[in-house]
């Protein structure tokens, strides 16, 4: 192997392990203001998509399939939020809205159930953006919303973690 191959493999492992890094302490901070602002706002908390360890359960956690991780579980889709207009005064997404099959209207559903929405998604630079099977979106910010590309046609597949 080359040296200038070597250098690239460890650049790019350097570069993915940074970012990896940054995500998961982003998640614990983004989902510590998010708690902070839910108790303020005297209303529940709801985290939308299973923590697998990184961030912690909020008042009533929504996703798919249970993963047993929140004893505060509800099956249901991010599509469709089985609960009353603003009755959250927060929302809590982390790497949901790039595997739902209508993002826009999963957005729009967090906003309609929650008085603020704290969103952490994917960049698009990062290789597991486009790697992983689950992804069906990437995300570009734009202003207080997203831009939603599609990357597959399939959405709602296993996430990365592999539950089914």
């Amino acid at each position: 192997m080359s040296k200038w191959l070597k250098t690239a493999i460890l650049g790019y492992l350097a570069w993915e392990g940074v970012w990896t890094a940054h995500a998961l302490i982003e998640r614990k901070i983004v989902f510590a203001k998010a708690e902070r602002a839910s108790r303020r706002s005297g209303k529940p908390l709801l985290v939308v998509g299973a923590p697998y360890g990184m961030y912690g359960c909020g008042d009533t956690n929504l996703d798919i399939h249970d993963s047993g991780e929140c004893a505060s579980h509800v099956t249901g889709s991010i599509e469709n939020i089985p609960f009353p207009d603003k009755h959250f005064g927060v929302a809590f997404a982390s790497h949901v809205l790039e595997h739902a099959c209508d993002p826009e209207k999963a957005l729009a559903e967090l906003h309609r159930a929650a008085d603020k929405v704290f969103i952490l998604y994917p960049r698009a630079w990062r290789t597991i953006t486009w790697a992983s099977p689950g992804h069906t979106w990437y995300m570009i910010p734009r202003g207080e919303s997203f831009e939603f590309r599609r990357l597959r046609r399939s959405c709602n597949l296993p996430k990365f973690f592999g539950q089914s």
